[in-house]
């Protein structure tokens, strides 16, 4: 049987509702800061997505044969391109150049079994949040057909 102090209504003090309060606006901080960090975490996956696939298409179309200059005028440029425009840090000043190419080289393989022509293939990674780009290289392999 539940017994009541004289005087005392049922109900909680305002120290109770107090202490309640602060764990919800820290549930809601919390909760508010997570999504936005998801959100920023997303928005980079995408833009380094969109920007390694640009990049690897470059590298195959080199790869099928095009020299660098063809490969350039091939893929899409940033002018009207949202997207990529947003991944993207283009090199120079020259429209097109949204990945850049060294100087072809060549390989030979070992037992005599013939030639390579290489190629780094680099690209800049925009980044969302930041100044700070990343460069990506990536070495490209063909046989020696021209």
């Amino acid at each position: 049987m539940k017994t009541h102090l004289p005087g005392r209504k049922n109900g909680y003090t305002i120290l109770e509702v107090m202490i309640a309060s602060a764990l919800i606006g820290a549930v809601i901080g919390g909760t508010v800061s997570l999504a936005g960090t998801m959100n920023l975490q997303g928005e980079t996956a995408e833009v380094t997505a969109v920007a390694l696939n640009y990049q690897d298409n470059a590298a195959r179309l080199w790869q099928l044969g095009l020299t660098p200059a063809e490969v350039l005028a091939v893929m899409p440029h940033v002018t009207n391109n949202s997207m990529l425009e947003s991944a993207v840090v283009p090199y120079g000043t020259a429209p097109g150049t949204q990945v850049s190419f060294t100087s072809e080289g060549t390989v030979a393989m070992a037992n005599s079994m013939g030639t390579l022509e290489d190629v780094t293939c680099s690209v800049t990674i925009r980044n969302p949040i930041s100044s700070t780009h990343q460069a990506v290289a990536l070495e490209v392999y063909r046989p020696s057909i021209r």
